[in-house]
């Protein structure tokens, strides 16, 4: 397959619809659950207690990703993300209504299924597909957030007012879109370019390339072929300012 059209740019869609059904589940998910606490009884507190657990165990989650991914592969890891992720949004069908299945769900079931399916597991994959054209990768795949975002607050809105404050036809809706995707990744994510016969960015000329050369020019985004590991990345100062920086973020969030 080594002559076949760059599937990397594939993968980029397949990786961008994984990360916007897992995004919509979780904030697609904490607006449906306004509507919930309207009619259940639910203090402002636990509500909250649920939106930040996810936000703390997305966190947390991430370097178990990372074990599983190093052991059985990033697409693993994903796919186990995402029926974490559906097994969240039948639970809140289910049980979301009490305060031990609401926290269950949503707090821990999507919270690290997004840890397992999402940011981490994703980047590592494209930074094996793409050299050159990383950064652009990159960033197509995480705009998904955004746009999960904003889909998120009108159409499930839309889909509540219209079935007359039916909460959980939002969760059905998204618990569709979350087995239709996971299905989708387990089909379609490869972990290396290798497993298709490629190379990074399609490079037909160096089959075998793993590493691309440090760019000689400002025209391109800098590369090394310098190889980091746990251990020496915490011995650097920018590895801790970027720490503090998204620890800063996600406070204010």
């Amino acid at each position: 397959m080594s002559n076949s059209k760059f599937y990397g740019w594939k993968l980029v869609a397949v990786l961008f619809l994984i990360y916007f059904a897992a995004t919509v589940a979780f904030m697609g998910g904490h607006i449906t659950n306004t509507y919930m606490v309207t009619q259940v009884k639910m203090s402002s507190s636990l509500f909250n207690l649920g939106f930040a657990l996810v936000c703390l165990l997305l966190g947390l989650a991430s370097p178990l990703a990372a074990g599983l991914s190093g052991k059985k592969g990033e697409g693993y890891a994903i796919s186990f993300g995402m029926i974490l992720i559906l097994v969240g949004t039948l639970l809140m069908l289910l049980v979301g209504r009490t305060p031990l299945g609401y926290i269950t769900a949503y707090g821990v079931f999507i919270g690290i299924g997004n840890a397992f399916a999402t940011i981490l597991p994703i980047q590592a994959i494209i930074t094996r597909w793409f050299q050159r054209k990383r950064a652009l990768a990159s960033g197509l795949v995480l705009s998904a957030g955004g746009f999960a975002g904003l889909a998120s607050s009108v159409v499930v809105n839309y889909i509540i007012k219209t079935t007359g404050g039916n909460w959980k036809m939002s969760w059905i809706c998204m618990a569709i879109l979350t087995a239709l995707t996971a299905a989708v990744g387990m089909l379609f994510i490869r972990n290396n370019p290798a497993d298709m016969g490629q190379a990074p960015d399609g490079n037909t000329n160096h089959p075998q390339t793993t590493v691309a050369e440090p760019a000689k020019t400002g025209k391109r985004v800098f590369q090394t072929k310098e190889s980091w590991v746990l251990k020496e990345a915490f011995k650097t100062i920018s590895l801790w300012l970027l720490l503090l920086a998204a620890a800063s973020q996600f406070m204010a969030y």
